[in-house]
């Protein structure tokens, strides 16, 4: 079992910080934990195809849900997957773009 982690001090400098990362882990099929900073909280969608967390107390939660809940696991799993595909996928934004 491997998920994705994008664990950040919420500071100016991370605010900044490109979500590329969570991008790749999404498309290796992995839920997701990260901090809610910077571009996270728009690739990560609380509850849906990830979870957010701020504190030691909310990284904790976080992991404890995800080891404890196989199917959440596999829907977010899923769910990142279908998302790199019609969000992140290069060939879609070149079409987008220039079509």
């Amino acid at each position: 079992m491997m998920w994705g982690l994008c664990l950040f001090e919420i500071t100016l400098r991370s605010r900044g910080k490109c979500g590329f990362k969570l991008i790749q882990y999404m498309s290796c099929r992995k839920s997701l934990i990260a901090s809610p900073v910077g571009i996270n909280s728009d690739i990560v969608k609380d509850g849906e195809n990830g979870l957010l967390a701020k504190s030691e107390d909310e990284w904790y939660e976080a992991f404890k849900t995800l080891y404890n809940n196989r199917e959440l696991r596999f829907r977010m799993e899923s769910r990142n997957f279908e998302l790199v595909v019609d969000r992140f996928n290069y060939l879609k934004i070149i079409r987008d773009i220039y079509l």
